[in-house]
């Protein structure tokens, strides 16, 4: 129920401890990008964490950028053992199971604390005495300034029961009950209207009224939760970020569309899990966010124009009043502020960054407080180009002719200068460096393969990715009949490979011989650590002159059961000369509820083609294929 199975053996420490150590200044906090959010939150487990020792001193509250999850520690204190925690209005509430208290109730069930980040104070509230009032997932609600929680019921220990949860006294009241339900919860946000959001330990997302508890079910996010969860909205668009750790054994950043329930991944797969996720939100009299943020410059120059709407509204939504105040910073440094501003008021003025990225973050204020941040990211100076674009490769009379676009911004939106280019065929030879043309011609592939190419656009700044043209036959394809034995484990001719096939003298779960004799096969892995479920991942022979004649695509694939059936295919293809690709039947699926090797055969049309399987993993077991040709039989 509560983190400590996830975290291993942390020993017992005092409340608010008195080693919690400051890392991060007010003016750190403002280091954001534009869109990219700003999530703060308490680190519970970390992958590097090998010992005790670690563990204990990695405790901590964190702020990352959404993108990256590259936390930095704003606090650390072991006092952030925590079951679950909420921020609300400047302060951090935390129910922490960090702690060497004698009473037999308050050491199972830990203490409320609560954290100021801006003032770095921290102090005890109270005892949580009884398992009604461990809550496994707080949040604030804006639209009533009230905490809501799930908490535990009281024969299960699972976190079945809704109420509010009274921060100055550690108490929850129950509003509603999900035990006759089936429905057992993970986490729980509320946008800025007050809009209730839960998700359960299945990864479904329902709609919640906080007068009722009242859930209205939205769907299936797509990912299926392990372990503790932590959900929050960034106030500033409403979106509603997921930090989730799940069945899949990744720990990321997802945002979750609350009209579908689909989670989509924001993050890279993180080494730690954290509990506790908030964006700022402040009072609701102070100011909402300014809107219409931009910076704009000319060419790489250094001196620009900063340009903002003030808001016309509180953070709560009621009309501001009197002037206010602005404050810009650039790279987390308070580097202008400027007083007797107007709501809704268009503010334009000067502005001179230093080379290379700037983040710049202006936030209104008044007598109640600092409003929603807002953000820009901007290049200054030569930028790093995007990826080469319209990237085609055409065949016209026999001569091959690639061309592409020059990018027109770099990377973080910036000029990006005088641009050269790098061309590389797919069998990995250079036929052009530093060009500064956008189209080779006369190009020509040797051996009867399937032909495409990388683009790289580069500047002083660096490199872009590599920008891929579409696929084309290039070269003498090979006369029928075409065979393919995999002989000793290897290929006789030049194919295609996917990162997820490969050669073998034998097959491997499941085990097989070959199909013919020469001991060797090739095989389509559908279960590792380097093959996801779903998967795509395809192998294309060189070109074969097939001459206008009727001919067949045969092969030989062996079919398994094994002890659970899954969706494991092979969907074989035909790839014209021009690139173009033809299903030439449905998937053959690997359980066909037989055991052995099968002949298949399709037939073919065309002057020159290339044939293919396309492998789909289910996540089962492996597929293998032996006995390739083509020919007329």
């Amino acid at each position: 129920m509560n983190n400590r199975f996830f975290l291993g053996a942390v020993a017992a420490l005092s409340i608010v401890s008195a080693n919690a150590e400051r890392l991060l200044d007010s003016a750190d906090n403002c280091l954001v990008v534009d869109n990219e959010p700003m999530v703060f939150g308490s680190m519970v487990s970390n992958k590097a964490w090998t010992t005790a020792e670690q563990q204990t001193a990695g405790l901590g509250l964190y702020r990352f950028f959404g993108y990256t999850v590259d936390a930095k520690p704003v606090v650390l204190s072991t006092d952030f053992q925590i079951e679950s925690a909420a921020y609300k209005n400047g302060t951090y509430y935390i129910e922490s199971t960090a702690n060497a208290d004698t009473d037999a109730a308050v050491k199972l069930h830990g203490h409320l604390i609560a954290y100021e980040p801006d003032l770095d104070i921290m102090s005890e509230i109270a005892p949580i005495t009884n398992i009604h009032n461990l809550a496994g997932s707080i949040a604030y609600n804006p639209a009533d300034n009230k905490m809501y929680c799930f908490f535990a019921n009281e024969w299960t220990e699972s976190y079945t029961e809704f109420g509010t949860f009274d921060e100055t006294t550690a108490t929850s009241t129950f509003i509603r009950s999900y035990y006759n339900d089936i429905i057992t919860m993970a986490a729980l946000a509320f946008d800025r209207n007050g809009q209730g959001y839960a998700l359960n330990v299945k990864g479904e997302l329902y709609r919640l009224d906080a007068a009722t508890g009242a859930l209205t079910k939205i769907g299936f996010t797509g990912v299926t939760p392990r372990y503790s969860q932590s959900m929050a909205f960034d106030y500033r668009n409403d979106k509603l970020y997921w930090f989730g750790s799940s069945v899949d054994n990744t720990m990321r950043l997802y945002e979750i569309d609350t009209a579908t329930a689909k989670a989509t991944a924001v993050s890279s797969n993180s080494q730690a899990q954290f509990l506790g996720i908030y964006f700022e939100n402040p009072v609701n009299a102070a100011p909402d966010c300014v809107t219409d943020l931009a910076y704009t410059s000319t060419g790489a120059r250094r001196e620009g124009t900063l340009s903002f709407r003030m808001p016309e509204k509180t953070f709560g939504g009621a009309a501001l009043e009197g002037t206010l105040n602005v404050r810009i910073a650039i790279e987390g440094v308070d580097t202008v502020t400027i007083s007797g501003k107007n709501p809704g008021e268009l503010v334009s003025l000067p502005l001179t960054l230093p080379d290379g990225t700037a983040r710049i973050v202006v936030t209104a204020d008044n007598a109640k407080g600092y409003g929603l941040q807002s953000r820009v990211k901007t290049q200054v100076g030569v930028d790093q180009p995007m990826p080469a674009e319209n990237v085609s490769l055409r065949v016209d009379g026999g001569e091959a002719t690639l061309s592409w676009t020059a990018p027109t911004a770099g990377k973080n939106g910036g000029y990006v200068g005088n641009l050269t280019y790098r061309v590389e065929r797919n069998d990995g030879v250079v036929v052009a460096e530093a060009t500064t043309e956008t189209s080779l011609t006369g190009l020509q592939k040797g051996k009867y393969s399937l032909t495409e190419y990388k683009v790289t656009a580069a500047n002083e700044s660096g490199a872009a990715s590599a920008a891929t043209s579409n696929s084309v036959i290039l070269g003498d394809a090979l006369a029928m009949p075409f065979k393919e034995s995999f002989d000793g484990g290897t290929c006789q001719h030049t194919w295609c490979v996917g990162a997820a096939w490969d050669t073998f003298t034998a097959g491997n779960d499941p085990k097989t011989q070959d199909a013919d004799g020469t001991g060797g096969l090739i095989s389509f892995c559908c279960y590792s650590t380097n093959v996801a479920k779903g998967t795509v991942s395809t192998i294309v022979s060189p070109a074969i002159a097939v001459g206008g004649q009727q001919a067949y695509f045969n092969f030989s694939v062996y079919h398994y059961s094994g002890t659970f059936a899954t969706e494991d295919s092979l969907t074989p293809c035909a790839i014209a000369a021009d690139g173009s690709v033809q299903t030439l039947g449905d998937p053959i699926m690997r359980d066909n509820g037989t055991t052995g090797w099968k002949e298949y055969s399709y037939p073919l049309s065309g002057n020159v083609v290339c044939v293919a399987l396309k492998g789909y993993s289910d996540y089962g077991y492996n597929i293998h294929v032996d006995r390739i040709a083509v020919s007329t039989e």
